[in-house]
C-alpha cells in the first residue's frame, strides 16, 4: 500500500486515483488522514453523499480533501463513472490496526502470552515491590 505525503498526492492525484490497483494513504504531517480506495466496478461505488470530480480533485486537491475531511467519505468520479473511494482515518481505529499488525508487537505478545500459561508472570503491583526492595 502507497503511503504519500498530501503534496505528493496533489502533484499525481491522477496516478493515485484512477492508475492505482491498491489503495493508497496519505498523509498529513506525517500522521494518515485518508484512504484513496479504486473501485473496480463502478456501480458498486454509487453512494449518497460528496461527489468530486477527478478534476475538481486534481486541480484543487488540498481544498477538494479538507471537504472529505468533513464529510467523512466521498466519490471520485471520472467521466461520470465512480473511480474511487476516499475516507477519512479514525486515527486511534488506524494505530490499533498497526500495532497489531506490527510482527515486533505480535511476537512480543507471543511470548507474554506464553509466560502467562506457563505462570512466569507476575501481578504488576508485585514486580513493583521488587524494583522498591
Amino acid at each position: 500500500m502507497p503511503i504519500v505525503s498530501m503534496q505528493q498526492f496533489a502533484d499525481h492525484t491522477a496516478e493515485y486515483v484512477r492508475g492505482a490497483g491498491e489503495p493508497t494513504l496519505v498523509t498529513r504531517d506525517g500522521v494518515p488522514a485518508i484512504a484513496v480506495t479504486p473501485v473496480d466496478n463502478p456501480r458498486r461505488g454509487r453512494r449518497r453523499g460528496l461527489a468530486l470530480s477527478m478534476r475538481e480533485l486534481s486541480r484543487n486537491t488540498h481544498k477538494a480533501l479538507r471537504r472529505v475531511e468533513l464529510e467523512r467519505e466521498a466519490v471520485i468520479t471520472y467521466r461520470g463513472e465512480v473511480t474511487a473511494l476516499v475516507q477519512t482515518i479514525d486515527q486511534d481505529a488506524f494505530a490499533a490496526w498497526m500495532l497489531a499488525k506490527a510482527p515486533e508487537f505480535i511476537k512480543s505478545m507471543r511470548r507474554a502470552d506464553a509466560d502467562f500459561a506457563a505462570g512466569r508472570d507476575k501481578p504488576l503491583s508485585e514486580f513493583i515491590d521488587t524494583l522498591e526492595e
